[in-house]
């Protein structure tokens, strides 16, 4: 298991909210008041890659390596701060913090 550091994932959770921000200035296209017509396809395609991009960063925080209880507290905190946002845990992403928290070393060692 490699370790980092708590710092490296709040390096993470910045780029996660800085995708999640460019999703939702990708996200207007929807509105059809705001845009007067419908999106593209180079626009809806936009739109998925940004989403892909937003899943991608929030997954790399749930698969994040837990060396410890202290970044085990940081991911924590700031899976908290995601979902109190809106972002919700898939199975996917559920499976990888279960596996982070389980792969942490023993205390004992």
């Amino acid at each position: 298991m490699q370790d980092r550091a708590p710092s490296d994932i709040h390096d993470a959770f910045r780029r996660y909210t800085e995708a999640l921000e460019r999703l939702e200035k990708a996200a207007h296209i929807f509105d059809r008041e705001v845009h007067g017509r419908k999106p593209t396809e180079t626009e809806l395609k936009d739109f998925k890659h940004r989403n892909e991009a937003r899943d991608g960063a929030f997954h790399k925080i749930c698969a994040w390596p837990c060396a410890d209880f202290t970044v085990l507290k940081a991911k924590a905190k700031l899976l908290i701060r995601a979902m109190q946002n809106g972002q919700t845990l898939s199975d996917r992403n559920v499976n990888a913090v279960l596996h982070s928290i389980t792969e942490m070393k023993n205390i004992a060692d």
